[in-house]
């Protein structure tokens, strides 16, 4: 029996466990790991053959706990490496437990990591005393009468249920029963109980005065004591770059008879974008369509085909470079609504009942839409609602907008390639510096958000403030925290030397553009959860550098120290590991990677040097001898997966993961 409970105790810990079980537990799985667990992540000796998400019916058995459980809320597939993603959510007497959860990562039959948030110490009574239409009532009611919400408005309901074919759509709020968390900071692996109560959340759009945002009810006492906008906004600041250069071609749509002219909405099967000009905040359906009567746009219409195309151009990077079909990864049609009126400078992208929006304003004769690197960071917002799922609070919304910074220099980059490296300037929202945070961006200083100019480098360093300081000042926090984040990504891909606001020196070797923004997706929409921090983001992206490259493969080391570099964690422990890969890896180039059916080997090398393909378990599929400087290899036959590639000349062995793709 005692092997029996240690295979499925070994899947992974997640549940709402005390101090004392969580010892007792601890000293079942730790056999079962490779390494000491850090923030939540656990990894496991391979081959760890388990069944995901079976340790509940052990753990109950063991314990008598009947209350606490695992349900899982979804599976993927990557795309890139090929393997089985299942999250979990925690639920205390069948009752949701906010942030509380898990996630496990397959290769195959064997669990080879797992992270995880959980809820421990609960106590609580979780059948409500008031009901989720009373709760509903006294939300609605705490508003003036002059609100207009959405599910008031006939067109907007209309328009709702045409978009999604459903004629039970509604903006109605229906309300949710969970045990919600008090606030999103400080978000550690083990969060205590004393911090949840019950409550229904219920999410409002409202027309006028504007806004999408969700509300927290306590289930027994009726008080609103928490709220969330589900819109991520960036404000103006200084322009310092205009991408814009001359002639693009635009993917339009035909209207016949009675048009007999092109909208900007595209008609290619693999995107699926439509923009209009937002003349009020009216229902999509009745928002005036732009045209063309011959589809040949230039000099006409250059605000809105410009963010036609930068919309385009976002979309093709994450189908062509990451393999995600639209931001939803099912091909869901992205609303661009030009020219809304909001009084200065403004984007945004909102997620409103099944429909994904991205508004841009229109002031003093500047459009939002003008930048690529604007479209590409509100569409990212969009990648991210549906995958990792970011809060937009405190550490976790710092994550989120950082994400989004950092796609929008990616997506930039990737258009304009051509014109040389990033610019490393978040578009022109409050001039955020990726390359020298400090430099750029706002940051709170009082309590009423006064703000003043720089973002912060260095965790808990020079302008950095938790939301736990100004409780008041989320939207600052989370846009002035991203340089954090930032700042790692920049260090990452280019390299640095210097000192942080903690007198730590480092010396950053960068690992460039490609790898870094692998590891940027992956660790983006398969590893991090909804509250993730800081630190476990380090944990994520050294998650994903260890499955890509290798454990001490010069990019695990590089993330590890780009990571001390801002102030989160220890420097990489593989220092000696390094000696004779850096040797060779700086003159070795492996792409595409991931491939579909050819890849090719770039080695400034003078030596004759040998090529092998390996499966993971060590079957060669391909080898070539007597190889000098660059060659292309076709491997069409071969299922999709993860191989090694083994380079070997009479000085150096190295070796590489690469994956093929569907």
């Amino acid at each position: 029996m005692k092997q029996n409970l240690y295979t499925f105790f070994a899947l992974f810990l997640c549940v709402s466990l005390s101090h004392a079980q969580l010892d007792q537990f601890d000293s079942i799985i730790d056999p079962a790991l490779s390494r000491d667990p850090i923030s939540g992540y656990r990894w496991y000796s391979q081959p760890h053959v388990a069944a995901p998400g079976n340790c509940y019916v052990q753990y109950q058995s063991a314990t008598g706990d009947l209350d606490n459980e695992m349900v899982l809320e979804r599976q993927w597939i990557d795309p890139q490496l090929g393997m089985t993603h299942y999250k979990f959510r925690q639920t205390y007497k069948s009752v949701p437990v906010e942030i509380a959860g898990c996630i496990e990562h397959f290769q195959g039959n064997s669990l080879v990591f797992a992270n995880s948030k959980h809820a421990i110490n609960l106590n609580l009574d979780v059948t409500p005393s008031i009901s989720v239409e009373m709760a509903r009532s006294i939300l609605i009611k705490s508003f003036p009468d002059s609100h207009l919400f959405a599910w008031e408005d006939e067109t907007w309901e209309d328009d709702l249920q045409h978009e999604l074919d459903d004629e039970s759509a509604t903006y109605f709020p229906s309300g949710e029963l969970m045990l919600a968390i008090d606030n999103y900071s400080n978000l550690t692996y083990e969060i205590p109980g004393s911090r949840f109560r019950l409550a229904y959340k219920f999410t409002l759009v409202c027309l006028s005065p504007e806004f999408n945002s969700s509300f927290w009810v306590d289930a027994h006492t009726g008080e609103v004591f928490k709220t969330l906008s589900n819109e991520h906004t960036d404000g103006p600041a200084t322009v310092t770059n205009n991408p814009l250069l001359g002639y693009h071609i635009i993917d339009t749509r035909e209207r016949n008879f009675p048009f007999n002219d092109w909208v900007l909405e595209t008609d290619n099967a693999d995107v699926n974008i439509h923009t209009k000009w937002m003349n009020g905040l009216i229902a999509w359906s009745l928002l005036d369509e732009i045209d063309d009567d011959d589809d040949d746009w230039l000099g006409s219409e250059v605000v809105s085909t410009t963010a036609h195309w930068y919309a385009t151009k976002a979309w093709e990077y994450f189908r062509d470079v990451h393999l995600r079909d639209g931001m939803d990864d099912d091909n869901n049609n992205v609303r661009i609504r030009v020219g809304w009126n909001y009084g200065s400078l403004q984007a945004k992208y909102s997620k409103e009942v099944g429909t994904d929006n991205i508004y841009l304003s229109w002031y003093d004769g500047i459009s939002m839409g003008n930048w690529i690197d604007v479209i590409a960071h509100e569409y990212t917002h969009g990648v991210i609602a549906y995958s990792s799922d970011l809060i937009y609070s405190d550490e976790s919304g710092s994550l989120n907008e950082s994400f989004a910074d950092i796609f929008g220099e990616l997506i930039e980059h990737h258009t304009y390639s051509v014109y040389g490296d990033p610019d490393w300037l978040s578009n022109p929202i409050a001039n955020r510096s990726l390359s020298s945070p400090n430099s750029g961006g706002q940051h709170p200083t009082s309590a009423i958000c006064v703000n003043e100019d720089g973002n912060p480098d260095t965790y808990l360093g020079t302008y950095y403030h938790s939301l736990t300081e100004f409780p008041d000042c989320n939207s600052a926090i989370v846009h002035s925290n991203s340089g954090v984040q930032n700042f790692y990504f920049y260090l990452l891909v280019t390299g640095g030397l210097g000192t942080n606001d903690n007198g730590d020196a480092y010396d950053i070797s960068g690992i460039g553009i490609h790898d870094a923004e692998v590891l940027a997706y992956w660790t983006l929409v398969n590893v991090l959860q909804e509250g993730s921090q800081f630190a476990d983001s380090r944990e994520g992206w050294l998650a994903s550098a260890l499955l890509f490259f290798g454990e001490c493969s010069n990019q695990y080391h590089q993330v590890a120290n780009s990571w001390y570099a801002v102030g989160v964690g220890n420097q990489s422990e593989c220092i000696d590991v390094l000696a004779n890969e850096n040797q060779v890896s700086s003159n070795v180039s492996i792409y595409p990677n991931p491939f579909i059916d050819q890849f090719s080997i770039n080695w400034n090398n003078e030596e004759l040097y040998t090529i092998s393909v390996f499966t993971l378990d060590g079957k060669v599929i391909h080898h070539n001898e007597k190889i000098s400087g660059n060659v292309s290899i076709l491997l069409t036959q071969i299922p999709a997966g993860t191989y090694i590639v083994e380079l070997m000349s009479s000085s150096f062995t190295s070796t590489y993961k690469l994956v093929k793709s569907e």
